[in-house]
């Protein structure tokens, strides 16, 4: 198993970000030696976790600037802006200022969606970046202006709720201690017993019922077990838990609170993705204001929460692999059985819920089951939260019943343009074409499930394009740790990579047809799983445009033969017809 490849060493990862804050990027060979002296470590086990994470890797420098590499900021306009960047300053992703006070790259999605093009420096959002914003930026990079010294409104991320239902009103209006000591939470089993009744499945996408992995846990051999809130919120187009971490972060303490009293546990641990470690250091003030108050840690409240900080792996969204970070090792997910109920955190019953369902959970308590179950259809109770971007007027988060037409959320973001294509979960979900049919499916487990993740394309944009974009991030967040997902995801972007240079025939597309078949069946994890499925969809529903971009011969090669001459032909300074190879026999006359 993945556990029993490092040994565990709870709090690694967080002592690799204190040694980078105090070294510098990258990890240092003085940064490791210290790191062995305090945790007693080979130097190499240290490198190994510490080279799995995207952040560990910052080039050296005294600033990092990265872009966001997301379909939605593509179509916004960021490669325009970076390239207009990099001739006013010099600087292209992957360079470092010759001074080393700047060093540029791209990022993955970074929960800023809904408000692209954006970028990231020193870990703090820069949203809606224009030509106007990028001069300025270029300007300031040249003269090595730290971003402290930039206007600190650039840095002000908008939270727009343009649909509000029962679930975010009442967190406008709650109060921790009315939801703490209310009667339904007065034992563990009552606590139980009412998200049970509710019907309470996952917010994150698998959709298991809250209440039976509760029990599970519940009912493991062991005095100790760990409540985790999973707020590694990687998948594109994702930025719900940046909401309510921003904006209701009570509502999810007292979801972890009472999450923690019904399995049993008294530790409780919120993993925050890197990308959301602006929000570290009010999320800590607000756990010190909740134990002065004697909300946690105290005799009535026996809970302790802390807080982790994840450095940019978008398999720890994955539960076990999220442990597996929490334990200080590279964030690959374990083989199971056995399953984290009974031997997760530290081999103890441990359940990992996202920040969405732990928020349900505490407005549950507040306001009972039957409250909840008023709310969306028979198989999949309650409100849920979506967040829609892309070709819309309105980005940003909505609130409907669960159940609601698919069509229905689309106009309420105002589409721009005729919708052509709508990717629902994100990347790891469903593309759909934006028919009447599609529009009349609900969104709940029984028809459409959805994570909340709503991307809407238009007419103006490319299909073909979009999944080779998603291509490439499966292929290069893949953790590695099984065949299948491991070669399958570079053998889907290579081919895209071909599809887009002109160079695919149908012998390409067929012979991924085994490779997805092989991924569906024997990857470890669901990314393995779900990272064939834009594929999958691209040829179901948008065939012709595929079909359009493929050669019509049985094979051509990934590279041009006439191009691998060039150097030759420079060389013995000939550009004659017999200098020159076609790429194809030509017929006979």
């Amino acid at each position: 198993m993945a556990s029993e490849r490092q040994r565990t060493v709870p709090g690694l990862l967080q002592a690799l970000h204190r040694a980078q804050q105090h070294f510098g990027s990258p990890l240092s060979p003085a940064a490791l030696e210290a790191l062995h002296k305090e945790w007693g470590l080979p130097v190499g086990e240290i490198a190994a976790t510490a080279s799995f994470y995207h952040f560990f890797q910052a080039p050296a420098a005294c600033h990092h600037l990265y872009f966001i590499d997301h379909v939605t900021d593509h179509h916004a306009g960021i490669a325009a802006l970076v390239a207009r960047f990099a001739r006013q300053c010099g600087l292209s992703p992957g360079m470092t200022s010759a001074d080393g006070t700047y060093a540029v790259g791209w990022t993955s999605c970074a929960g800023l969606s809904d408000q692209a093009p954006a970028a990231l420096v020193d870990g703090r959002p820069l949203p809606h970046l224009t030509e106007t914003k990028i001069d300025q930026i270029a300007q300031w990079v040249r003269a090595g202006i730290p971003p402290e010294n930039w206007p600190q409104e650039w840095f002000a991320v908008a939270n727009d709720v343009y649909v509000r239902g029962p679930l975010l009103e009442w967190a406008d209006s709650a109060t921790s201690t009315a939801v703490l000591s209310h009667p339904r939470a007065a034992t563990p089993e009552s606590i139980l017993a009412e998200v049970e009744a509710a019907g309470l499945r996952g917010r994150g996408g698998a959709g298991f019922p809250t209440a039976t992995k509760w029990r599970y846990c519940r009912n493991a051999p062991g005095e100790r077990r760990y409540l985790i809130a999973n707020a590694d919120e990687g998948e594109p187009g994702t930025f719900k838990d940046r909401y309510l971490l921003t904006r209701h972060p009570d509502r999810l303490f007292d979801g972890m609170t009472l999450a923690a009293l019904a399995i049993g546990a008294h530790e409780a641990i919120l993993y925050l993705r890197a990308e959301y470690g602006y929000l570290k250091p009010k999320l800590e003030q607000i756990l010190a204001e909740r134990r002065a108050a004697g909300l946690l840690e105290s005799e009535r409240w026996p809970v302790k929460i802390t807080l982790s900080l994840g450095a940019g792996a978008y398999v720890c969204g994955e539960e076990s692999a999220l442990i597996e970070s929490l334990e200080g090792k590279p964030g690959r997910p374990r083989v199971r059985p056995p399953f984290p109920v009974t031997h997760g955190y530290l081999g103890k019953p441990t359940v990992v819920n996202n920040v969405e369902t732990l928020v349900a959970v505490a407005a549950i308590i507040a306001n009972g089951a039957s409250w909840w179950r008023s709310q969306g259809s028979a198989q999949t109770s309650g409100p849920k939260l979506f967040c829609i971007s892309g070709d819309v007027a309105r980005p940003g988060i909505y609130e409907f019943p669960s159940g609601t037409p698919l069509g229905t959320v689309i106009a309420a973001a105002q589409p721009v343009g005729a919708p052509l294509a709508v990717q629902v979960s994100g990347p790891s979900g469903t593309l759909l074409p934006v028919t009447d049919a599609t529009s009349a499916r609900l969104l709940a487990f029984e028809d459409l499930p959805c994570n909340g993740t709503i991307m809407l394309f238009n007419e103006t944009r490319d299909p073909v394009a979009i999944v080779a974009h998603f291509a490439r991030f499966f292929a290069h967040e893949s953790c590695g740790f099984c065949t299948p997902c491991r070669v399958g995801t570079q053998l889907i972007a290579r081919t895209f990579r071909k599809i887009e240079e002109g160079l695919a025939t149908r012998f390409d597309l067929e012979r991924l047809a085994p490779a997805l078949e092989a991924m569906r069946l024997a990857s470890n994890c669901g990314f393995g799983l779900s990272a064939g499925n834009p594929v999958r969809d691209l040829v179901a529903h948008f065939r012709a445009s595929l079909e359009e971009r493929l050669q019509p011969h049985d094979f051509v090669p990934a590279f041009s033969l006439d191009a691998e001459l060039a150097a030759t032909r420079a060389l013995t300074q000939r550009d004659d017809p017999h200098a020159h190879l076609a790429q194809f026999e030509q017929p006979e006359a």
